[in-house]
Formats: C-alpha cells, sequence, structure tokens
C-alpha cells in the first residue's frame, strides 16, 4: 500500500493494481472505488452476453474493475453513472478461462454458463502491470473455475429464441441457464397498483422448474434481482387459455390476483410447444399442461 495522488482530485490509500490511466477512470466513474482490487482498460474481441440497446461493442474501449466481492465492466465515464454498467458479476457465478499472456496482449475470456465475453487488455503502461492484473482476475475465479471442473454445467436446454434467451439471462442473472422456457409477453391485465400492464417493451417471461417469473427488459447488467412477478407451481391457477398461430392468451393467478398475458409464440410448432407446456403447466404440481 502506498500514499498517492489518484486521478488529479484526491488523496488516498491505493491498493488496486493498475495502470494510471485505469485508475483515473475509476476513481472518476465509481461512487465508492476504494474498495476495488484490480483496474485495467480493456477492449472486446467477441461476445454472446446481451447488455442493453448498445450492448458491447467491438473496437470501444471498457474499464474493468474487480472488487472484493464482484468484477464490473463499465463504460468510461467522467462521474458516476449506473447506465454504465454493463455487466455486475458476484464473486463465484463467473469464470476466467483461455488465459494468454504474449510479449503484446493479455487476452482472456470471462464466462458464465449462459454466455461469454473475449476480453484483450490494452497495455497503457509497463507490460507487467496487466500480468498482476490478470494474475488477481484468475485467483477471483479460481473457485468457480474448480467447481465447473469438477461438476460440468449441463448443456443448455431452453425452449425460446436465442434473442429472448440473451435479454433474458441479463435480466435474471445468475442461474438463467436453468430456465425451460423463454418468451416475450404483453401484460394485458394485472392486480391494481401492481404497474405491469402496457409496459413497453415487451416484458420477459421465464420458465424455470418450479416457477414462472416476469423480467424487466429494462435490466441488463446480469444482476440477480427481484422479479416484477413471480408465479410458483402448485400455487398458481391457470384459466383463460387460447392460442393461436402467433399468440397465447392466458391467465396466471397467483396470491396476488390475476394476471392476464398475451405471450408472443415463436412460428415453430416444436419450439411454441415446449412454451406453453411450461406455462399451462404451473397449475399442477408434477407440470402436467392444465387443459
Amino acid at each position: 500500500m502506498r500514499w498517492e495522488f489518484v486521478g488529479g482530485t484526491r488523496w488516498g490509500l491505493v491498493t488496486p493494481i493498475g495502470h494510471p490511466a485505469a485508475l483515473r477512470r475509476l476513481y472518476r466513474g465509481f461512487a465508492r472505488p476504494d474498495g476495488a482490487k484490480a483496474v485495467a482498460m480493456v477492449a472486446v474481441t467477441s461476445t454472446s452476453f446481451y447488455c442493453g440497446k448498445h450492448g458491447l461493442e467491438r473496437g470501444s474501449n471498457y474499464l474493468l474493475a474487480l472488487f472484493g466481492n464482484r468484477l464490473v465492466l463499465a463504460r468510461p465515464t467522467r462521474e458516476p453513472d449506473a447506465n454504465a454498467v454493463l455487466l455486475d458479476f458476484v464473486k463465484g457465478s463467473y469464470r476466467v478461462t483461455d488465459a494468454e499472456s504474449g510479449r503484446l496482449n493479455v487476452s482472456f475470456v470471462l464466462s458464465r454458463p449462459y454466455g461469454s465475453v473475449h476480453l484483450r487488455m490494452l497495455r497503457w503502461g509497463p507490460y507487467a502491470v496487466n500480468d498482476q492484473v490478470l494474475e488477481r482476475l484468475t485467483a477471483a475465479a479460481a473457485a468457480a473455475e474448480r467447481s465447473a471442473a469438477r461438476t460440468p454445467p449441463p448443456p443448455l436446454r431452453t425452449a425460446g429464441d436465442v434473442r429472448v434467451f440473451a435479454r433474458m439471462c441479463a435480466a435474471f442473472g445468475p442461474g438463467a441457464e436453468r430456465a425451460t422456457a423463454v418468451a416475450e409477453v404483453e401484460v394485458v391485465g394485472a392486480p391494481g397498483g401492481r404497474g405491469l400492464a402496457g409496459r413497453k417493451p415487451a416484458t420477459l417471461l421465464a420458465a424455470f422448474g418450479d416457477r414462472v417469473v416476469l423480467l424487466d427488459p429494462a435490466a441488463t447488467s446480469h444482476v440477480g434481482s427481484a422479479p416484477l412477478a413471480a408465479f410458483a407451481r402448485g400455487a398458481t391457477t391457470v384459466a383463460s387459455v387460447a392460442r393461436g398461430a402467433k399468440h397465447l392468451d392466458v391467465t396466471l393467478t397467483g396470491p396476488d390476483g390475476p394476471t392476464a398475458l398475451r405471450v408472443s409464440l415463436y412460428g415453430e410448432d416444436r419450439i411454441d410447444d415446449l412454451v406453453v407446456a411450461a406455462i399451462t403447466g404451473l397449475g399442477s404440481t408434477d407440470g402436467t399442461p392444465q387443459r
């Protein structure tokens, strides 16, 4: 540890490892930067993560910051901005793999079971600094790496469109890969005060083995958060089921009252049958679709 003038704005106890340019962006862009352990400027080579309207764009530079309990990827800003955060992973929920440290570049893959992003660390200072940052990143993800090695994740088997699945993962966070079906839905009617009806863009629906949840499509940082609504299997009544070529109209009634949904179907019978079964099976304890 050492005392050092950071970012041209303050004196503070500096513990993060990182090039001066990355440190300046950390102290400008985060309201509480003091818990950071390592920071770096990175470029995206490729990605399958959904991160909002503009996503992770090739050719753009991002700030990667490792804290004690989370790893954050954000657009560099001149002042703290919650909307600048693109990925916010809790420790233990991500892996760092395919790490390569060469004479010119340091690269690695940041992944979850449902997606990944290939990153190249920018060398804005001594080469050894990026190697030290990479060491801290891999150490922080070591437990998740060992767990994945002991128990490899099963293949993804989620009925739905890849685009909708990616958006759902961003909104749901850790565990999204266990969804059995995903779809976009219009909330036609909801219990008073819920504020769900008429939301734009379409609300996201994710079906799991024990429940169906409605998710906010504006939530894109892959952080686990409370759903807009949840319907537990065996505690939900399924009614007003009407299936057309493009939509499924259904009413789900849980403890808070009835919620009427118009579910957008994909136009492929094999996928649509699985989506409909996942929703209509809520009313039974064994997942058998209600008729």
